[in-house]
């Protein structure tokens, strides 16, 4: 299996649900897609939230900023071209690392209540 072609996380598909909830958009997602498709659907569902479901406010960056560094110093660790040859798998990891922590900080908030 190539670094491209990693399967969703479950925390994509279900982020995923949630962004087609909120658009009305009804049906079953394939959850065989990779993560880069994943991360190509993510883009295009958060791009057409009307302005009202601005969801971009809702990125944590420094959570962001800590993702992909543990995924930079991890990718360049194993010498792997994230500039060039591996620069989608490693936007998809990247993202791949943010939803983990995000999920994490949910189910954290949610025990709390």
């Amino acid at each position: 299996m190539s670094v491209d072609s990693i399967p969703a996380t479950k925390a994509q598909i279900e982020y995923i649900k949630r962004l087609q909830r909120k658009m009305g958009i009804k049906g079953e997602i394939n959850k065989k897609i990779d993560g880069l498709e994943t991360s190509t659907l993510i883009g295009e569902l958060v791009s057409g939230l009307d302005s009202g479901h601005d969801l971009k406010s809702k990125i944590n960056e420094p959570r962001l900023g800590m993702a992909m560094k543990e995924c930079f110093r991890l990718w360049k660790k194993n010498g792997w071209d994230i500039y060039k040859k591996h620069r989608k798998a490693f936007i998809s990891d990247a993202a791949d690392a943010y939803w983990l922590f995000s999920e994490i900080a949910e189910k954290l908030e949610s025990d709390v209540k």
